[in-house]
């Protein structure tokens, strides 16, 4: 029995001994709803859209209150992060070789307590009222790498502000955007440039078409994280990653990308769940004005977060990153009651890749038709 599978025997132990958030286990046999395509939503009882209907005025005030409180109050993060940088040399959002992060000491502590209680209003005004924001555990101060999943959208970034502020890794497009930006600017984010077309982000690919001496932007991102927890010390601030790679609609816990869990180091597996059974409202599925409507049109949302044990790995297991990202990515599903997927970030890209040429051969044979 080796060390990774010692910890899924505890943490099963742990959830069954101590978590009231955990979920039954999904029946042998039973598949997930596919993580792109079906929302996981059950049908709607004919009661149930009635009273949407007769409710349906009063849900669209709300919703538009609840959005003007959501512009307002992301306005108000943005200048606490421009206050938070000011007098402090700003890296390039491009630079993910920055292995500290731009605040520290007083001044980081101060806009840590100040994002995080910023963060729970945003979630306030997305409809995580009073009693339906859930934390059960603590994170361990010895963990470089915070892993949360599932990773379902716009939600997982407040949360992972609000629990704890740990430096993320995002997608560079959303550092375009004017008032995530600047969030991004002083947590420290690390960027992750989306692959080109027909490279599928592929380090080996990209080595071929770089000239010589010239890393991709993927495999920087990867030296950055195997660099942070190199460094890392207790009670430094640990980097938050969401390994699934995609948003989904939180029903499954997909397979994880290996080269976040390389260069071992201490791992804080973090399941954080959106549960819902007629409106899933936190996923986001197509565009972000979509997805921010979803989320205001529900009228309420429930998190629950769970802190699992600390995952270190062996000198061994450390050597195996895909062992090591399966071992935390049970540990999570175990513990979240969600079942496993089989597929990934990259079969899914690939299926919509698939989708939009059908699309685009289907309408080149009506044209031909007509």
């Amino acid at each position: 029995v080796t060390r990774g599978q010692r910890y899924i025997l505890f943490s099963q132990s742990f959830e069954a001994g101590a978590s009231p958030m955990a979920k039954p286990a999904p029946l042998p046999g039973e598949q997930p709803p596919h993580p792109l395509w079906e929302t996981g939503e059950a049908p709607r009882p004919l009661a149930l859209k009635c009273i949407v209907v007769i409710l349906m005025p009063a849900v669209l005030v709300l919703a538009v209150l609840r959005g003007l409180l959501f512009i307002l109050f992301m306005i108000c993060l943005f200048f606490l992060c421009e206050l938070a940088l000011l007098g402090v040399e700003r890296r390039h959002l491009a630079d993910t070789s920055a292995r500290q992060p731009a605040l520290t000491g007083t001044r980081r502590a101060v806009f840590a307590v100040a994002i995080r209680v910023a963060s729970r209003v945003i979630l306030l005004t997305l409809g995580c009222w009073p009693g339906l924001f859930n934390v059960e555990g603590y994170p361990n101060d010895e963990a470089a790498i915070w892993a949360f999943a599932p990773h379902t959208g716009m939600i997982d970034a407040f949360v992972s502000m609000c629990v704890g502020c740990p430096r993320p890794v995002i997608l560079e497009p959303y550092a375009s955007i004017p008032v995530v930006g600047s969030i991004l600017r002083a947590t420290s984010a690390l960027l992750v440039p989306i692959a080109k077309t027909g490279t599928e982000g592929s380090s080996d690919k990209d080595s071929v078409r770089k000239p010589s001496g010239e890393k991709s932007s993927t495999a920087s991102v990867r030296d950055a994280l195997v660099a942070h927890k190199a460094n890392f010390r207790k009670g430094d601030v640990p980097v938050a990653l969401f390994p699934e790679g995609i948003t989904h609609n939180g029903c499954s816990v997909l397979t994880f990308f290996t080269g976040s869990f390389e260069g071992g180091g201490a791992i804080q597996p973090v399941s954080v769940r959106c549960p819902f059974k007629y409106f899933n409202g936190a996923y986001f599925q197509t565009t972000i004005v979509n997805h921010l409507m979803s989320l205001l049109a529900n009228p309420w949302l429930v998190i629950q977060v769970q802190f699992l044990p600390l995952y270190k790995p062996t000198e061994e297991e450390a050597a195996e990153a895909m062992r090591v990202a399966s071992c935390v990515r049970t540990a999570i599903a175990e513990a979240s009651g969600l079942p496993l997927n089989v597929i990934g970030a990259k079969e899914i890209r690939r299926e919509v890749k698939e989708e939009q040429e059908a699309k685009k051969q289907r309408r080149h044979m009506q044209r031909k038709q007509q």
